[in-house]
């Protein structure tokens, strides 16, 4: 199962993303919600580089099949429109993948910061 850490700050905006674990759905390199998911994590976090002027700190362990995406500016209410937009999609995405596949591949733990 794909293990996904959501983090939100006070306003309800996402700004941390953790991803681990495989889905099981398939064997190795047929597995498309493994596929799926990663693919989303790595596309809106190259996104996030290349289209915000955000800090943003991404860390990808193969090994541990897991990537991390943290987006202080978001947690610190000083985040540009492109980046809240950007984080919104990838949540909606997750959730989405994780609803289309009915909770059995992907488990998602949603905290909202005090």
């Amino acid at each position: 199962m794909i293990n996904v850490v959501i983090k939100k700050n006070k306003e309800g905006i996402p700004y941390y993303f953790e991803t681990s674990g495989h889905a099981m759905f398939a064997d190795p390199g047929k597995d498309i919600v493994c596929s799926a998911v990663s693919v989303l994590m790595i596309t809106l976090a190259n996104s996030m580089e290349l289209n915000t002027k955000d800090k943003v700190e991404i860390d990808e362990d193969v090994k541990k099949a897991s990537i991390t995406i943290n987006m202080p500016t978001i947690k610190d209410n000083k985040a540009s429109s492109e980046l809240i937009t950007l984080s919104k999609t990838l949540y909606l995405g997750l959730t989405q993948i994780n609803e289309e596949y009915e909770h059995k591949y992907i488990s998602v733990k949603e905290e909202i910061q005090c």
